[in-house]
């Protein structure tokens, strides 16, 4: 018997939830594609999908979305459920709807760091293809300790550069934008430098959300919670910072001036990835030169 085909966009939560979501759909007996990775054509579909005042990590979502369409029968398309992020995250569903029929769109609530909600969502999808409750739960359980292993190696892959010789950056932008594929030139560049790049996407959320209190600065938002708590973590085992930045997201502007301040004795750079291209920033040159310089007095 063919195989129900699940199609999950390879961007935004994805990179948070992809290895639970792949493992669950597989062991409950359907099978799972994913997206290509970002590029161009991605980038020009989702550009001309969405309104211009999106930011580039939204268009980039919705691009991969309509690139699975004709090659699955349904689309994993969660939605946002007290999870606490910007509105354009929240209308992304909503806007896709417009675009799929709602007969090849499986959706849940997303509800950050409460894994019961979350089973609860995926065994209402998994009905639809298994009446089996074992089955179920069986592939729950596996998805999410393969998805548990998967978040402690990076996280301890993180710790282990601090060991490293070398300058220390911290790359900073929410986890879904640091998983991206220009991301790989950025550490490329850093690394051919002998200087290490430090992910502020591989830490303990909840040990991000308590150090972000460093900053007393109230932000509504858990991916941006993430960046400052990292950044509060990190602050004294690093050389310098790199802010990533989609273009069109005020957001990370308003926590890059916040960060700027309670670190105005390192390097820091800002870098606007933009859609017409996935190249890298003159201004990280600059900056790796000013960090290769730089004698540590913090």
């Amino acid at each position: 018997m063919k195989k129900t085909i699940i199609g999950l966009p390879r961007a935004f939560h994805y990179y948070r939830y992809g290895i639970l979501w792949k493992n669950f759909f597989e062991k409950i007996g359907c099978k799972v594609i994913l997206s290509s990775k970002t590029n161009q054509e991605i980038i020009k579909l989702g550009i001309n999908n969405t309104p211009n005042e999106c930011c580039l990590s939204y268009k980039i979502y919705v691009g991969h979305a309509l690139s699975l369409i004709d090659k699955c029968d349904y689309l994993l398309l969660p939605k946002i459920c007290n999870y606490q992020c910007c509105s354009n995250q929240q209308l992304m569903y909503e806007n896709l709807k417009l675009k799929i029929s709602s007969n090849e769109i499986l959706t849940y609530n997303i509800k950050q760091n409460n894994y019961f909600y979350q089973a609860i969502g995926l065994t209402k999808i998994a009905i639809k293809f298994t009446k089996n409750p074992i089955k179920i739960i069986y592939s729950y359980i596996i998805g999410m300790k393969k998805q548990h292993n998967y978040n402690i190696s990076k996280q301890n892959e993180n710790k282990n550069k601090l060991t490293k010789e070398g300058k220390k950056v911290l790359l900073i932008s929410p986890y879904y934008n640091l998983r991206e594929e220009y991301i790989n030139d950025i550490v490329a560049t850093l690394e051919k430098n002998n200087i290490v790049p430090i992910f502020s996407s591989y830490i303990d959320s909840k040990i991000a959300t308590i150090f972000s209190l460093y900053y007393k600065y109230i932000i509504p938002w858990q991916d941006y919670q993430e960046i400052l708590g990292a950044t509060a973590y990190y602050k004294y085992q690093i050389d310098g910072i790199i802010i990533i930045k989609s273009s069109q997201c005020i957001i990370t502007s308003l926590l890059s001036e916040q960060i700027k301040k309670e670190n105005n004795n390192r390097s820091i750079v800002n870098l606007t990835i933009t859609g017409n291209d996935l190249n890298i920033s003159p201004n990280l040159i600059s900056f790796i030169d000013a960090i290769k310089h730089q004698k540590k007095d913090f």
